[in-house]
């Protein structure tokens, strides 16, 4: 939802505070960052010149949204504000287009993964991690390297991901296990986004 779309009494109360992310310029160069997420999965994309003050995983959403999604602020990530502005339809994790969430805590939903009629009705679940980096030397328990083969990938690919609980890889495989169904992840980290479609096939390596 875009600065633009707001009625005139409600660009001026929020004139003075409302941050980039809103407004439309913005919103398409992220995006189409997004797009290009999507179409070269685990290619990682820095969003910090677009955020504001803001953070990646609101920005996102912001860019998602408008009074005709559905989306479900699972683990409360997004400010009340934040919320209110995006004009999303608040509903169950289970009925959401968009699901967020904090990667850090073990999965804990169960998203539609849409229909063999409309597999496109899915819904998609943002992930908030601690980093993403094309290698990551495991230090703790949440570290993760990825290696991701599939569609739009050439050959394989490594991607490091930082503060995110095992559970998560694990539930994507029983999601996405009856393909055209599944679910896909928009990762985002604070300051930069990668996409796991459903097509995307993810090795564990730690």
């Amino acid at each position: 939802m875009s600065y633009d779309l707001l009625s005139n009494a409600d660009q001026e109360s929020q004139h003075y505070h409302l941050d980039s992310i809103w407004y439309a310029d913005t919103q398409n160069e992220i995006f189409q960052s997004l797009m290009q997420a999507m179409s070269r999965p685990g290619s990682i994309h820095n969003l910090e010149s677009r955020l504001g003050k803001s953070n990646t995983v609101t920005a996102v959403l912001a860019t998602l949204s408008d009074a005709q999604v559905t989306a479900c602020n699972h683990d409360s990530l997004i400010t009340d504000e934040d919320w209110s502005l995006s004009q999303c339809q608040t509903v169950s994790a289970d009925k959401a287009g968009y699901i967020v969430c904090d990667g850090s805590l073990p999965c804990s939903i169960n998203p539609s993964q849409g229909s063999l009629v409309s597999p496109e009705l899915s819904g998609t679940v943002i992930v908030s991690v601690k980093k993403l980096a094309n290698e990551l030397t495991a230090t703790s328990q949440d570290d993760r390297l990825w290696r991701l083969s599939g569609p739009g990938v050439d050959g394989v690919i490594d991607v490091g991901v930082s503060g995110i609980d095992s559970s998560w890889i694990h539930q994507r495989e029983n999601w996405n296990s009856e393909f055209p169904l599944g679910v896909d992840l928009i990762v985002v980290s604070e300051t930069s986004v990668l996409a796991l479609p459903r097509t995307t096939k993810v090795e564990c390596l730690t």
